[in-house]
């Protein structure tokens, strides 16, 4: 296709819930179907970059547990106290 490796930024959220229940989560887990609009955007994401993977495009999906910029002074909305 004459393409640079493309690197999709995905979410561990794009494959909650496990499928099947309880299973432990890989980058060949299934995309599931989550109820919050964030993770579902995430995998309606993960669908497209795996048909582009399937078609053979160099797609390379990455799961990170989150992703902190280096001036953020809480490390992320996670660590934030409610």
């Amino acid at each position: 296709m004459g393409l640079d490796p493309i690197v999709h930024v995905s979410s561990y959220t794009a494959l909650l819930p496990p499928d099947p229940p309880g299973a432990v989560l890989t980058p060949d887990s299934p995309v599931t179907r989550p109820g919050a609009t964030y993770a579902r955007s995430k995998a309606e994401s993960d669908l497209v970059a795996r048909r582009y993977q399937e078609q053979g495009a160099p797609v390379v999906i990455v799961y990170p547990g989150g992703v902190v910029g280096p001036d953020d002074p809480f490390l992320g909305t996670a660590t934030v106290a409610s």
